[in-house]
């Protein structure tokens, strides 16, 4: 009888595991250590009323996780932006939902020199 509840409780550990491998975000890193994408934007969209996503010709999508919350407009930066080349800076991360990573976080969206938005912080020069 006693192996019924270690049982349940191998059960429960797993499943949350899992749930917390599955839904993890995106991991913080430095400027440095992001990989770097170009390309051209084919669309720009919000996904619910939170996410801002970028979709590039080559079918890869950057998404700016809480974009629309932090006053990035879908409309506005089409206007600006639509078939112009954007660079991405990412994170290499991998989940299970996105297998083939077509959709990335993006850490950063420039267009030429121009920061279009950033999660980066600046350092203070010394």
């Amino acid at each position: 009888m006693k192996k019924r509840p270690a049982l349940k409780y191998l059960i429960f550990s797993l499943a949350a595991l899992i749930l917390i491998i599955i839904f993890r975000p995106a991991p913080p890193i430095d400027e440095t250590e992001a990989l770097i994408e170009s390309g051209r934007v084919e669309r720009i969209y919000e996904i619910g009323n939170v996410d801002l996503a970028f979709q590039m010709e080559n079918g890869e999508t950057f998404v700016v996780r809480e974009g629309v919350e932090q006053g990035l407009k879908a409309d506005s930066l089409s206007e600006l932006y639509l078939y112009k080349e954007l660079t991405f800076k990412y994170p290499e991360y991998w989940s299970p939902i996105n297998r083939d990573s077509s959709k990335k976080h993006a850490s950063q969206v420039q267009w030429g020199k121009e920061i279009i938005y950033t999660e980066f912080k600046k350092k203070p020069k010394p």
